[in-house]
């Protein structure tokens, strides 16, 4: 297959004319060697895959429906090609198609056994897919093949706490940190999943570990104010919960969270106040239950 693929990168610029392939032998001989049908449709297949990687940018096509169609081609000509699978495979599932993006990454794990990335976006399809213990599976093999994948980790150990795993799962994030310390998800995720152990006090770090990297997310500051909340550090809470309501004002949970928050703090007022904007707040959602629950306090407060 390599010396097939050597001959067929040689051909590539010939092949639309016709032409055949010369090799230069000992003395100066020229030996001609007719193309056969199938080294024609390889480099058609290559050069296919060339036309729609050409639509490739920043790990998505600009055309999906055009660039699956490119590679359909490719792969009616080559069905062997690992190329036109996995890339097609990506495609089906950037477009939300992952039973025909299933389809072609377990054919391009079978030509290319040794292809990490193969098995990683296998294991996210299965993900997507629900099947989570198979997904796990391939993103094991992906580590196998290729140790340093931090994303394989990460995306495993996400798996593993959807499972209800979590120990399983920082075990793998802390793995995915250790080789790419600088990326946002994994110290968020890792906050997450020790927020879900009430490890709170490293649940803080990680969210601050996090925030580091990404200081304007409403998110990380919601996890660590529910850390710091689990650690008693009211006042510090609502500083963090304050922050996330200024990106999005509409969590009404994590408004009454707030509230909560300002009241153990010793902040009545404020407390009062956020009280009654969740109360308002879950009502226009429906929510009599939580609506109920506001009211309450504010009763509670205003004896």
């Amino acid at each position: 297959m390599f010396a097939r693929l050597t001959i067929v990168l040689l051909i590539a610029a010939s092949l639309l004319s016709g032409c055949v392939l010369k090799r230069i032998v000992n003395k100066g001989e020229v030996e001609h060697h007719p193309m056969s049908e199938q080294d024609r449709r390889e480099a058609t297949a290559s050069q296919k895959v060339s036309e729609a990687l050409s639509m490739f940018h920043e790990g998505d096509f600009l055309d999906r429906e055009s660039a699956i169609g490119i590679l359909t081609e490719a792969v009616h000509l080559d069905p062997e090609n690992f190329d036109a699978r996995f890339y097609r495979g990506l495609a089906y599932l950037r477009s939300g198609l992952p039973q025909p993006a299933e389809r072609d990454l377990r054919k391009a794990v079978d030509i290319k056994p040794s292809d990490a990335k193969a098995r990683y976006l296998l294991g996210y399809t299965l993900f997507e897919l629900g099947k989570s213990q198979e997904a796990i599976k391939a993103l094991t093999g992906a580590i196998e093949k290729n140790p340093s994948f931090s994303e394989a980790y990460a995306q495993r150990a996400t798996i593993h706490s959807r499972l209800g795993d979590h120990e399983r799962a920082i075990e793998d994030y802390h793995q995915s940190i250790a080789l790419a310390p600088g990326a946002f998800d994994p110290w968020f995720s890792l906050g997450v999943a020790l927020l879900e152990l009430k490890r709170h006090d490293e649940a803080y770090r990680a969210f601050s570990e996090a925030m580091s990297l990404r200081p304007d997310s409403g998110a990380a500051f919601e996890g660590r104010a529910r850390a710091l909340t689990g650690l008693g550090r009211f006042e510090e809470a609502a500083r963090d919960m304050h922050f996330a309501l200024s990106i999005n004002p509409e969590n009404t949970e994590l408004r009454a969270l707030y509230a909560e928050a300002l009241e153990k703090s010793g902040d009545k007022g404020g407390a009062l106040r956020e009280y009654r904007r969740a109360e308002a707040q879950f009502s226009r959602q429906g929510e009599t239950d939580d609506a109920a629950r506001m009211s309450a306090a504010i009763k509670r407060l205003t004896r």
